[in-house]
């Protein structure tokens, strides 16, 4: 963002007024006034939605340095402390992945493809799973064998012989679910 002269009949596309101290988007060129800029990124901040800037009007990114350099101190503080939280929640699920992917046989994990939240499962049970975590709350099922997500018609039809308890997972080919039988010979 820069700052920069213009006429004064120019108008911010954020308070609808006149341009008060004019400041440029660089990605998009598109102008706002400094103070309403200011309000839009650091709200942004205060709802932790820090995924991506973008200009308040096309949605194009905006470079993270042209952000802080409007923004006040103490967003500049709280925005860096949510970039580090979110981090390290990144690095935490990195490790927790790399865990079920190791553990998954030998401690007869699943994995719900909807929330991601892992379950233990009982041996010899059915490997239709509805997932009753606080995100799926029942509404989401999957395979505990392949951890495909699955709706309720397929129920049965995921399986060889239609056995959701013995049977091995189908593969779903132009929409209908084929033995594995039929595709790897």
């Amino acid at each position: 963002m820069q700052e920069f002269c213009q006429d004064q009949n120019e108008t911010c596309l954020i308070c609808y007024d006149n341009l008060n101290q004019p400041y440029q988007i660089t990605s998009c060129q598109h102008q706002f006034c400094k103070v309403c800029l200011k309000e839009y990124f650091e709200q942004r901040i205060d709802e932790k939605n820090i995924d991506d800037f973008t200009c308040p009007l096309c949605q194009k990114c905006t470079d993270e340095k042209q952000v802080l350099e409007i923004i006040d101190q103490n967003h500049q503080v709280r925005y860096n402390e949510y970039k580090n939280e979110k981090f390290q929640y990144q690095q935490q699920r990195r490790e927790m992945i790399k865990f079920y992917i190791q553990n998954k046989k030998a401690l007869n994990l699943c994995r719900c493809p909807w929330c991601e939240q892992i379950f233990y499962r009982a041996e010899n049970g059915c490997n239709y799973i509805r997932c009753h975590s606080l995100e799926c709350q029942g509404k989401n099922t999957f395979c505990a064998q392949c951890d495909v997500a699955l709706t309720d018609t397929d129920h049965d039809s995921h399986y060889e012989n239609n056995n959701p308890f013995k049977g091995k997972c189908r593969i779903l080919r132009d929409g209908v679910w084929v033995d594995r039988s039929t595709i790897f010979n």
